[in-house]
């Protein structure tokens, strides 16, 4: 796996534990960034997942 690849799997997997200890308030953040990003496709996510997925 390259470097680059790992960094980014890092990276999502910190922002994912973020996001995790945020979710104890009573606003469901995770479940309105899934929903953006289920409706919307920005082009950031599609990026990140053509480097996650090496397309």
């Amino acid at each position: 796996m390259k470097r680059h690849h790992v960094l980014v799997r890092i990276l999502i997997i910190a922002t994912m534990l973020l996001l995790t200890v945020i979710e104890i308030g009573p606003v469901p953040i995770t479940a309105l960034g899934g929903l953006y990003v289920a409706v919307f496709r920005p082009r950031w996510f599609i990026d990140l997942m053509d480097i996650l997925y090496d397309r």
